[in-house]
């Protein structure tokens, strides 16, 4: 046969009529992947072999679906689960190419393993194919087996920032399932924090509790801060909408639930669909799985008390009862459930009171001696006790799913650290894995937890039953920039743990591909241990083609090794505790120098053959190290040096050096780097977070310091009783971009007029005072109101001279009020940050009485009462206001320097 008739031919893709939905998946894949690489021919796909293709075939199944294929299967074998071959041979007379799998993921694994070989990259967030060829189809390369070396291999990405999971759409969620399986990966995994919506279920009569999935105006988990307008940030331009947040919660909240839940049952679904285990991971310690509420409503023998709170017995039916409805309840909703891991605090919470045999129900004390007296140096493991009372929770959960008939769900037991997990080796089922997070909030000078003898000899206590989970970037204080240094010879370090497998745990998605392509390589029999360097070549060649691949690949590994890592996420603050220096970017002259040297890498790279899309990958790495020196400009040779001056007293020199930066153009530059490349949406969220938990510290340090006005908005904010960790601030940006915070003080009331109301304002005040004066606090009697910089970092403002604007009026539907104020000065920083009420009478107030009248022409008045302070020392004024007539609405007051010292 000709080369032109070949080139014509149509290549039939054969499956087994036993096929499952994950081979037949397979199949799709491969011919979605081969038609691009192969655009001249025609892959077509079959479940008739009667009809025999004219040129070539390829047969793809699993042992059990297509025994007959194994024969052809000469110098390679299947080597246990998940494994596949990859060869050609002639069956009945035709070329035939073969990918065979020990079971349905061994078929997958094949199909992108021999992707891989034609030239396909698979990464976390794009995949990469080669340039089309011309050439006739042909099964050069066809001769691969593979097998991976662990058996459980997760991707982890938990509920609680907006730039992970918690703020992604359902695509997003498909793109991660999708390609960590590409890459390797078998299971996804995903927390649920007590307050999170996408778990819920009832138990005698009572509703579990929950709050927000969390967006910029909802939800408090972990310091986010709400915010009125995202697309007033500095580079919100990228946003499409005021709210930055998964549609599942942008919803009214009343349907918050529905819709959270909606979101999760199409995303495991997915997953099922792939052959992608889900494991989900719910608290048993913390208060707000231990509703008091329900516990409170068992009978007092099925209860007791840990000094603090009541917990449930579950060696009683009804202590049991409680966990038996958080079983059925999830499982009603996710069925597709095939691990579930069960979180506790290091320290243990609530069971970690637990720290007496005393403390414990007497029938537990004397099954807790016993087991002491045949393994007398359990008593003295971290954690006895509450290890012990953990084994009674994990019995409870288990019997739950094997009575839901469910005994195919594994349990697993994970906390941070490591000093929990032999007490847990000790009292807990061999069955259950246990899941050790390496976490620490200096882990970024300390390095992994694999490779300190200490927290290693924990971890070797349960060899054989641990799956330890490490970080591509860590929320305590490396999380921008490249990602965290790799583990070299990591199958050799499990190996030693005898693992059963290994987890990477991730918000972000970019610039983290190479971290999980080098980990899940090195646990793959055909890339055992693969170095890094190896790893950052072959992405080179991925992401900037053959011809650049070898510098390129340099580069990647340079990056990956020297490039800045920084800021966190779990704070009001991205960087902690800016007076004493917690955190930083080390070295920032230095970094920015590398930075360089890696940009002149990036210049001699040969673009000129690169395809737009591999120019746009060059693109985002020039912007990526120009955002770092950007970063290390602003924080550490302006910022950093400010704080400091500003405590000493040194506001001259404050001024100087922050006037030498701009944090806004950082951001920007952030903005216009999460759009390159198809855009990220992971980036999209860090503007987000940098726009309300970095330029706010900024900011602050210019009011104090007498550069900035102080701008206060008196108006609603909202906190969850049940967030961890929950954010402090509320800002508002106005349509000069201007920023504003707001303070809704609990103990006055506050009025908010409706959009339908008209706003009658001054002459002199600018139109972006009208939202201003939407929102107030009312004010009936004497109360006094600080006026501090945007957030809590700092007690004083340099001495100088001021203009302080009051926006206020008289309450709507009255026709006028009298008011005096007066200001104080306070140079303690212990001052009241709170408004408050103190004794009435017009002689408390010296300062001159303000008739506020309300238009007849309009709802609302608000009129413009300017004073002038001056500060002799750093203080902090306080506004004292005594109505005298009537009530007056506080709408708003700006704070500027005219002469600061």
């Amino acid at each position: 046969m000709s080369a032109v008739n070949i080139s014509k031919a149509q290549v039939s893709i054969l499956v087994s009529e036993k096929a499952t939905e994950t081979e037949q998946l397979a199949a799709d894949e491969l011919q979605h992947y081969l038609s691009k690489i192969y655009p001249s021919e025609k892959f077509t796909i079959s479940k008739d072999n009667s009809q025999r293709p004219v040129s070539r075939s390829i047969r793809i199944g699993t042992i059990k679906s297509q025994p007959e294929l194994k024969e052809y299967l000469t110098d390679k074998s299947l080597c246990g689960p998940e494994s596949y071959v990859v060869t050609e041979c002639v069956i009945d007379g035709i070329q035939t190419g073969i990918i065979l799998g020990a079971d349905d993921a061994g078929v997958i694994y094949g199909v992108y393993g021999l992707l891989e070989k034609l030239g396909c990259g698979f990464y976390l967030t794009t995949d990469i194919l080669p340039v089309p060829r011309k050439k006739p189809f042909d099964f050069n390369g066809w001769d691969i087996a593979d097998h991976p070396l662990v058996s459980t291999r997760l991707v982890f990405n938990w509920h609680n920032f907006l730039s992970g999971c918690t703020g992604w759409n359902y695509e997003h969620w498909q793109q991660w399932v999708s390609n960590s399986q590409k890459m390797g990966f078998n299971t996804m995994m995903v927390h649920a924090y007590g307050n999170n919506p996408m778990f819920t279920y009832t138990f005698n009569g009572k509703a579990k509790p929950v709050g927000y999935y969390g967006t910029s105006r909802r939800g408090r988990d972990w310091g986010r801060q709400h915010l009125n307008d995202v697309r007033r940030l500095p580079g919100g331009e990228i946003f499409d909408g005021p709210e930055f947040g998964s549609d599942a919660a942008t919803v009214p909240d009343d349907k918050r639930i529905e819709a959270a839940q909606k979101l999760m049952k199409r995303v495991f679904a997915h997953a099922e669909k792939r052959g992608v285990r889900v494991c989900f991971a719910i608290d048993v310690d913390i208060i707000s799985v231990l509703d008091q509420d329900m516990i409170l409503s068992l009978p007092e023998y099925a209860r007791f008390h840990n000094g603090r709170v009541w917990l449930p017995r579950c060696d009683t039916e009804e202590g049991y009862e409680f966990y038996k409805a958080q079983v059925d309840g999830l499982l009603k909703l996710y069925p597709q459930i095939d691990i579930l891991a069960l979180w506790r605090r290091v320290h243990g919470q609530e069971w970690g009171r637990l720290k007496k045999v005393s403390q414990l129900p007497k029938a537990w004390q004397v099954e807790y001696e016993a087991h002491i007296k045949e393994n007398p140096k359990a008593a003295k493991l971290t954690q006895a006790v509450c290890s012990f009372a953990l084994n009674k929770v994990v019995g409870a959960f288990r019997r739950a799913l094997d009575e839901a008939g469910r005994k195919d769900i594994q349990i697993s037991m994970g906390s941070w650290e490591t000093s929990w997990v032999p007490a847990s080796a000790e009292f807990l089922p061999d069955e259950v894995t246990l899941m050790p997070l390496d976490s620490s909030y200096l882990r970024y000078r300390r390095g992994s937890f694999l490779k300190l003898p200490e927290a290693f000899a924990d971890i070797k206590q349960a060899s054989g039953r641990i799956i330890p989970i490490i970080w591509a970037h860590h929320d305590d204080g490396e999380y921008i920039g490249r990602p965290i240094h790799p583990h070299a010879d990591f199958h050799n370090t499990l190996s030693k743990l005898q693992s059963r497998g290994y987890g990477i745990i991730h918000w972000m998605t970019r610039p983290l591909d190479i971290y999980f392509k080098n980990h899940e390589n090195q646990v793959w029999a055909g890339t055992k241990n693969e170095p890094y360097a190896e790893t950052c070549r072959k992405a080179g060649i991925h992401w900037f083609g053959t011809e650049n691949g070898e510098k390129t690949g340099r580069y990647l590994q340079n990056w990956w090794t020297d490039a800045p890592i920084f800021g966190r996420v779990t704070t009001n603050y991205f960087f902690l505790n800016g007076y004493q220096g917690l955190e930083y970017i080390p070295n920032p002259e230095q970094m920015m120098q590398k930075c360089r040297e890696r940009t002149e890498l990036l210049s001699q790279v040969d673009s000129s053959r690169m395809t737009p899309i591999q120019k746009e990958r060059l693109a985002y790495f020039y912007a990526l190290e120009k955002m770092l020196i950007s970063f290390c400009e602003v924080q550490e040779l302006a910022y950093q040096p400010a704080l400091k001056a500003i405590k000493a007293g040194d506001f001259n020199k404050a001024r100087s050096l922050l006037q030498q930066s701009d944090p806004a153009e950082t951001i920007r530059q952030f903005s216009r780097l999460s759009q390159i490349d198809g855009g990220n949406r992971s980036e999209e969220a860090m503007v987000l977070s940098l726009g309300t938990r970095w330029i706010t510290d900024y900011l602050a340090a210019r009011q104090a310091a007498g550069l900035e006005a102080v701008r206060i908005n008196y108006g609603h904010t909202s906190f969850e009783p049940l967030a961890q960790s929950p954010g402090s601030y509320t800002f508002h940006v106005d349509s000069d971009g201007e920023y504003w915070s707001v303070r809704g003080e609990t103990k006055l009331p506050v009025t908010m007029h409706s959009k339908d109301m008209s706003v009658h304002l001054q002459d002199t005040i600018s139109e972006s005072i009208e939202e201003i004066a939407r929102t107030g606090i009312v004010v009936d009697s004497l109360t006094t109101l600080t006026i501090s910089p945007i957030v809590n970092l700092h007690k004083q403002l340099a001495p100088g001279d001021y203009n302080l604007t009051i926006y206020a009026g008289a309450a709507p539907g009255e026709e006028q009020c009298i008011a005096r104020f007066q200001t104080e000065q306070f140079s303690s920083v212990k001052v009241p940050v709170n408004p408050t009420k103190g004794r009435s009478g017009s002689n408390h107030v010296q300062g001159k009485a303000y008739v506020l009248k309300n238009s007849k022409q309009s709802d609302v008045t608000v009129r413009v009462i300017e004073k002038e302070i001056h500060l002799a020392k750093p203080a902090l004024p306080h506004l004292c206001i005594m109505p005298e007539e009537g009530t007056v609405v506080v709408y708003g007051l700006s704070l500027k320097a005219t002469s600061a010292k």
